[in-house]
């Protein structure tokens, strides 16, 4: 049987960081499809440090994040992670389902993320609210204000359905695309190699330095 890029990572784990169920469905068919070796894990802004700490501690070499948390992750380790990009199709695709129901929606990104809403409002016909925050209390004060003015719909990740939900509105979950699942493992493989050739490298210096002595 053919082995594909995956199969021949020699024994490479990654954790892979979801904001929601159906995230998580997504790549768990994409990595099964694929033969990929990964621990899955639905994570929240209030856990993520924890989560990604109990992955590395599980034996896991790379983190894979996607949703809003990433940052957060990315900060603290940024040596072992990398993205599954939101790109901006993917917003595309949950804006047109939500505007089958309305012409006014909530948008919601991490403060560092860079969406173009003149664009993206002039390909939908919408009405879009763009909501930025770097931690969940912000998030939830900017929704229930945007719910108190009667726009009941959002589109976003996991973080922003559940304090949707909380408050009695709607989300359409922005859900990754296979490319893009494809280019993060595939950048996750490379990572996972070159930090496991780097500490080879840095054991085999150990060894010569104490053989010297």
């Amino acid at each position: 049987m053919r082995k594909n890029a995956y199969e021949a990572n020699e024994g490479h784990i990654f954790g892979v960081m979801v904001h929601s169920a159906s995230v998580a469905a997504i790549v768990r068919d994409f990595s099964a499809r694929e033969r990929i070796n990964c621990h899955i894990c639905v994570t929240t802004h209030e856990s993520a440090l924890d989560d990604a700490a109990a992955l590395l501690a599980r034996g896991c070499e790379v983190l894979v994040c996607h949703g809003g948390s990433r940052e957060v992750i990315y900060c603290q380790y940024s040596q072992q992670t990398v993205f599954i990009e939101r790109s901006d199709m993917d917003l595309l695709k949950a804006l047109l389902k939500a505007g089958k129901e309305t012409r006014e929606v909530i948008l919601t990104a991490h403060e560092t993320e860079r969406r173009d809403i003149a664009l993206m409002e002039s390909l939908t016909g919408m009405h879009i609210h763009d909501v930025r925050y770097m931690d969940q209390r912000t998030l939830e004060r900017k929704l229930a204000a945007l719910i108190k003015k009667g726009v009941r719909v959002a589109v976003g990740g996991g973080a922003t359905a559940l304090a949707m939900a909380r408050l009695g509105g709607r989300t359409f979950l922005d859900e990754p695309r296979p490319e893009n699942i494809r280019v993060a493992f595939a950048r996750a493989l490379a990572l996972a190699r070159s930090r496991r050739m780097e500490q080879n490298w840095i054991d085999s210096l150990k060894d010569m330095l104490a053989f010297s002595k």
